[in-house]
């Protein structure tokens, strides 16, 4: 376990950890304005109904 965390601190390792980060981030938005999106469109579509 020890060795793990030694080797996942090297410099090589922190740079793609950052933007993945962020990434993650970015598509959680993105998921949540989706979602309210399709709920508009579904309420829109049954008010017209």
């Amino acid at each position: 376990m020890a060795y793990y965390i030694k080797k996942g601190s090297s410099p090589k390792q922190e740079p793609p950890k950052k933007p993945s980060k962020g990434r993650k981030l970015f598509l959680q938005l993105l998921g949540g304005v989706i979602v309210i999106v399709v709920v508009a469109i579904i309420g829109i579509v049954n008010a017209v109904r």
